[in-house]
């Protein structure tokens, strides 16, 4: 039907849709509002992924000397009497002393902050403290 200003009843529905569809603030909002939520999903993703893995880093880093366990039972750990970290006077460290430790080095123990970064070393030490007998 056809009314006066030359317009159709199916004409004035379809532009009434075109501002919610086509340029709407409805529309607006919704992508704004999945791209956030893209950023907060691609955030996390991306932090699981960048984080140290304290037990890939000991695994490459310190059982060649104190064991895949922990136990200092290699070769080079019991040429050097080294500690098991799982042992009660390893854990009784404080996380600062085996970060130390671990980064400038101990005894015969050479230090690591050149070979790792800080959050590798924080990682290590987490690691460690998962040994815990």
């Amino acid at each position: 039907m056809t009314k006066p200003n030359g317009s159709t009843e199916k004409q004035k529905s379809e532009f009434k849709g075109a501002g919610r569809h086509n340029g709407g603030g409805m529309e607006k909002e919704s992508i704004m509002k999945k791209a956030v939520i893209l950023i907060a999903i691609l955030t996390l993703v991306a932090t699981g992924l960048f984080a140290a893995d304290g037990a890939a880093v000991y695994k490459t880093k310190c059982a060649s000397c104190h064991g895949p366990d922990g136990s200092g039972l290699t070769a080079m750990g019991k040429a050097m009497k080294l500690r098991d970290l799982a042992s009660a006077d390893v854990q009784k460290q404080t996380d600062k002393e085996l970060n130390t430790w671990t980064a400038d080095g101990k005894g015969k123990m050479p230090p690591y902050k050149a070979k790792l970064s800080a959050d590798e070393i924080n990682a290590v030490v987490t690691y460690i403290r998962s040994l815990k007998k």
